[in-house]
């Protein structure tokens, strides 16, 4: 059963996004209502014999301003989708060819050590950024279709938003 069939039996869903491996995945599902929401996350649930855990997410009080525009200039990356098994070293190895790498933070679980599947990278200059972008469908890390975007907060920042 596909994970946005089975939460629609709880009310409409407006937004389904998940991203997943062969053992471990995670995904964010945007309700049309939050009182959907809090039923969601008080019941157990338990899809294709795998039991599900689900936790509200803490919205923002105000709206999140985009985080890129098309003339946006930034020396930062946000790099997703990665696999729980993908290294520094690998990321380094392939962004290489982009620009000087200034700083890299590869998310990790504390408890495993693995990757949380995303990342952030600050190139020497904006160029980089462009030149990364511009193939922005292309970049296969450790056999995955890897998300890149543009970074305009601060690497603290967001990895304290996504803990």
């Amino acid at each position: 059963m596909e994970v946005q069939q089975y939460f629609e039996q709880y009310g409409v869903v407006k937004n389904c996004f998940l991203l997943s491996d062969k053992m471990t995945g995670f995904g964010y599902i945007t309700f049309e209502s939050e009182q959907v929401a809090d039923d969601v996350a008080s019941k157990t649930h338990v899809i294709d014999g795998r039991e599900i855990s689900c936790k509200k997410a803490d919205m923002p009080s105000q709206p999140v301003k985009p985080q890129e525009t098309s003339n946006e200039k930034t020396n930062q990356i946000y790099i997703g989708n990665l696999s729980s098994n993908t290294t520094e070293e690998q990321l380094r190895d392939y962004f290489d060819k982009f620009g000087k790498i200034e700083k890299l933070t590869l998310v990790t679980d504390p408890a495993t050590g693995k990757s949380r599947g995303f990342a952030f990278m600050l190139f020497e200059d904006d160029e980089s950024v462009e030149s990364v972008m511009e193939k922005a469908a292309e970049h296969m890390i450790d056999g995955r279709l890897v998300q890149c975007k543009k970074e305009t907060r601060s690497f603290k920042q967001e990895i304290e938003r996504e803990d």
